[in-house]
């Protein structure tokens, strides 16, 4: 996984999310228009719900089973290397990770 170096975390402050999931609220990148950015959610990040889960869940890896974006990021890799560009005309890419003021998106 890519993890965006940058000098100050990207700031979300101020935008509304143009979408939310049960875990993850999606905004759009303040520097690319065109892309879009997916942060946790208050007290939804993977360490949150592996703390909530039953004594014999929590034995469960944190990334492979509550990292949301981790698995996207698998998934995404994983098209790209059975799958030739036209799929790309339907499944949006993952560019990486980077920081923000809500935390890595």
């Amino acid at each position: 996984m890519k993890l965006r170096k940058t000098t100050h975390p990207i700031s979300l402050a101020g935008q509304s999310p143009f979408a939310s999931g049960g875990f993850r609220d999606i905004y759009v990148h303040p520097g690319h228009p065109d892309r879009c950015i997916k942060v946790w959610r208050e007290g939804r990040s993977p360490k949150e719900l592996k703390a909530n889960k039953p004594l014999l869940r929590r034995w469960r890896k944190l990334r492979r089973s509550y990292d949301e974006n981790y698995l996207d990021f698998y998934c995404m890799k994983r098209i790209e290397r059975l799958q030739d560009d036209s799929v790309w005309t339907f499944i949006p890419r993952c560019h990486g990770y980077l920081e923000t003021d809500r935390g890595r998106g």
